[in-house]
């Protein structure tokens, strides 16, 4: 077993933008999990909306590392940091 570890501080800095952070594969400058995994990090604005598209045959969670999330959505489900969505 190994372990993979990377900052993505430094390339969200300043931007509002989302990144591949990890996944199956060896990529320079990714985290390599060993599984069907996709991971993705991202920096927003405040009153920034964003939208992604699901496969509904996979799985998802949403984690909020500071700052909070609001899912037009969902009946006005708000996430605050430390918070997740399942």
């Amino acid at each position: 077993p190994s372990y993979d570890q990377k900052s993505f501080t430094s390339q969200l800095e300043g931007q509002e933008r989302v990144l591949v952070a990890g996944g199956p594969y060896e990529t320079p400058g990714v985290v390599h999990v060993a599984q069907d995994v996709r991971l993705y990090a991202g920096r927003f604005s405040r009153s920034q909306e964003i939208s992604w598209d699901l496969e509904s045959e996979r799985l998802y969670w949403l984690q909020v590392i500071e700052g909070g999330f609001a899912d037009a959505d969902k009946d006005g489900l708000e996430l605050e940091t430390g918070d997740a969505l399942a």
